[in-house]
This record gives C-alpha cells, sequence and structure tokens, in this order.
C-alpha cells in the first residue's frame, strides 16, 4: 500500500504537464528525478535494436544501479544521507502498445518504486537534446581507479585503462558488434560485405547518444594521471614517445577490441568504427594524441629552449647574445603560427617526423613543410589539432591568453 501512494503522488503531479509528453518513450540521454531525491541524474540504456530520436529506448527492466543511471539522486530525504538506492525489478506506467524484445519502453510518465521510500520518474524523454557530457559509469570507474593505484607499470596501467572504456562501449552496443564480427572474420577486412556493414553500425553509433569525443576526453585524462613527468625535457619525449607510438597503449586504431573483451574474431579496433557521420578510422588515434599532448606538454616554452642570454656582462651593459641564430628561428616559427602554442607546435612536428619514419619518403615531407603541414598528412594535422583545441575548451582555458604570455 505504501508503494502504491508513492505512485499515486507521482501522477498527480504529473497530471499538470504535457499529456502528450508524458507517452514519448524515453531514451538514452533522458533526465531522471525521485521525489526523495535533491539531483537530477541523466539515463543510459543499452541499444537493444530500438531507437528513437537521438538515442536507444529504455525498457522496463532498465533498472540497475550502476549501468542505467549516470550519477547519484543526491541527499535522500528518506535516509537522511546520501543516495543508497533500492529499486524495484522493473518500473510501472511503462508502453503497452508496442513490445522491444519481449519488454516495454519506457514512457516520461513511467515510474520507478525505490524500497528507501522514493519514487523515481523523468523530467523528459531525452529525444531531440544533445548527446549529454559523458560520464563514465561507476562500475567502471572503479575499475579504473583500481588500476591507477596498483603496482603496475605505467605501460600497463594506460593498457588496462584504455581496455575498460572499450568493454564499456562494447557493452552498449554489444549485439551490433556481434554482428559486425561475424562479418569481419567471415568476408575479410577488405570485402565488400564489410563496408555495408561499417555503414549499418556507424549509423546506430551516430544515432546513439554517445558523444564519443567526450569519451576519448575522458580516457585522456586518465591516462595523463599515470604518465610520469619527468622534469628533464628530453625525458618527457622519450616517455611521451612510448605512450603513442605505433602499437603503444594509446595507439587507439591498432587495439583488437578481442584484447578487451576476451573473445575471439573482434580483430578491430572499436575506437576506429564511424562513432560521427565521415568520421576517419584513423581520427580518434591522432585526437588522443593531441589532447594527451597538450595536457603533457602544456608548460612548454620554446623559449625555456634556447634562453635569451648575453655573451658577456660589462659595468656598462651585456654585449652579443647567445643563441642568436635559434632565438631568431624560433620568433620567425612564431609570426608564421600566430595562432598556436609553443606546445601545440612541438606536437605537430613531433607528429610529422614520426610521419617522415613511417613512411620513408623525404619528398613527401619536405613538401608537407612547404604547404605548412609540419611533416605530416594534412588532415592527420587537422585531427592532431582538433584534439589540442577541445583540450583547452574543455579546460576553460582561452588559447588566445595562453599564446599571449608566451609570445610575452
Amino acid at each position: 500500500m505504501k508503494q502504491k501512494s508513492k505512485v499515486v503522488r507521482l501522477q498527480k503531479s504529473n497530471s499538470f504537464q504535457n499529456q502528450k509528453l508524458l507517452e514519448n518513450y524515453v531514451v538514452s540521454g533522458a533526465l531522471a528525478f525521485c521525489t526523495c531525491g535533491i539531483s537530477d541524474v541523466c539515463m543510459i540504456f543499452p541499444n537493444r535494436g530500438y531507437i528513437t530520436g537521438y538515442g536507444s529506448t529504455g525498457l522496463d527492466i532498465d533498472v540497475s544501479v550502476s549501468d542505467n543511471f549516470l550519477g547519484s539522486f543526491g541527499f535522500c530525504k528518506c535516509l537522511k544521507k546520501e543516495c543508497d538506492p533500492i529499486f524495484a525489478n522493473c518500473w510501472i506506467e511503462t508502453g503497452k502498445r508496442q513490445l522491444v524484445n519481449g519488454r516495454h519502453p519506457l514512457l516520461v510518465k513511467s515510474i520507478l518504486v525505490c524500497g528507501r521510500g522514493g519514487a523515481i520518474s523523468f523530467r523528459n524523454d531525452g529525444q531531440n537534446l544533445e548527446k549529454q557530457k559523458f560520464m563514465l559509469p561507476e562500475e567502471y570507474r572503479k575499475k579504473i581507479e583500481k588500476i591507477i593505484t596498483s603496482k603496475q607499470s605505467w605501460m600497463e596501467k594506460t593498457d588496462q585503462i584504455v581496455k575498460v572504456y572499450e568493454e564499456y562501449l562494447y557493452s552498449l552496443y554489444q549485439q551490433e558488434f556481434d554482428t559486425f564480427s561475424k562479418i569481419f572474420e567471415k568476408y575479410g577486412r577488405d570485402s565488400q560485405e564489410l563496408q555495408i556493414a561499417e555503414k549499418v553500425l556507424g549509423k546506430t553509433l551516430q544515432n546513439g547518444n554517445i558523444a564519443i569525443k567526450e569519451v576519448a576526453r575522458a580516457l585522456g585524462d586518465d591516462i595523463i594521471r599515470i604518465v610520469p613527468n619527468n622534469n628533464f625535457f628530453g625525458n618527457q619525449l622519450i616517455t611521451f614517445a612510448n605512450l603513442v607510438k605505433p602499437n603503444a597503449p594509446a595507439d587507439l586504431k591498432s587495439r583488437p577490441l578481442s584484447n578487451a573483451i576476451g573473445k575471439r574474431g573482434y580483430d578491430f579496433s572499436i575506437w576506429s568504427r564511424k562513432w560521427e557521420s565521415g568520421m576517419r578510422s584513423d581520427y580518434l588515434g591522432n585526437y588522443l594524441y593531441g589532447y594527451n599532448g597538450i595536457a603533457y606538454f602544456k608548460d612548454f616554452d620554446l623559449d625555456d629552449l634556447f634562453p635569451s642570454e648575453p655573451i658577456l656582462k660589462t659595468p656598462w651593459g651585456s654585449i652579443g647574445e647567445k643563441n642568436i641564430l635559434s632565438r631568431g628561428a624560433i620568433d620567425v616559427i612564431r609570426s608564421a603560427n600566430a595562432d598556436k602554442t609553443d606546445a601545440e607546435m612541438l606536437l605537430l612536428m613531433a607528429a610529422g617526423e614520426a610521419q617522415v619514419f613511417d613512411d620513408k619518403d623525404i619528398i613527401k615531407y619536405m613538401s608537407s613543410w612547404i604547404k605548412g603541414n609540419w611533416g605530416d598528412n594534412e588532415i592527420d594535422s587537422q585531427f592532431v589539432s582538433d584534439g589540442i583545441d577541445d583540450y583547452y575548451h574543455s579546460k576553460g582555458m582561452d588559447k588566445s591568453e595562453v599564446i599571449r604570455k608566451e609570445r610575452n
């Protein structure tokens, strides 16, 4: 009887809202609230092959605290402390006109009873919302923290952290990736059948509610936490090279999904799929290189490599200047790249060096420099710059202000 009273109270509070909205299907990205909580929570539902608006539709069985609710309802008025829910086995007041995999879809008016005394429902359907800010569910967050505090080497930790993110992404679209894997294994990487499967998978991923670049940035933030930051610049370069070189832990495009989920036949990278329309297979690897690189070298200053020092100091003033040629070169480079920070130029140059080492084509390398692409492929340089710009933006940093301080 007590549970029924919660439901009745919530139904009465909903009776003043738009009745048509209450009948809409709820998808990943919708905001939920609790009658005994103080904070809204973003919802996420596994894709079971039914997409509404921009997200996967929730079902009456989606009651997992760790898998479906991104965050907490905050202070619980019933417990008089932080929310610690005990949910019923399924939602009520769900859609009856259609079944999805034999279950009833969630509506905005749907209700989930909590054994602590509250009742959960929705503020919106999530269908037309922009993709929500990414938060790794607590189940996976705990795995990350355990890895970070372990006694493994930083390289081993990095590999394990990326695996957790891969495991999470796979869990969201398991059915779709399983189907893709079967076609990949049967027909091969260059087959027409796989190209069709790639388009079908890409459409599903793009219609979902995961902003993949936000996922990559969250991954980057976790990686940077455990990468050693040496005081000596030469050691920093070696450390970062070991992080991003081909087949290294952060080389996303070369990571077979099989290693993360423990299944054979998934010898493709989950990061190389078309999470966004037109996204190339190497986009996220270059993007993460730029994002992580700026985080790692954010304090790099070309002036520190070639400081301005007089050749001779006298009582009447300084005579000459050491490093005058290098200082002149710095001024020329900065002048030609007024919109780039010193760390950004370092990363673009390093990417170009890596590209010529891989291609062994010095003519291509020189041609790239002449075109202003730092020796790298033009499109790769743009991908790296995307990651760099998003680092500054996501951290609330004014890139132009960083540049001004460096130049002064």
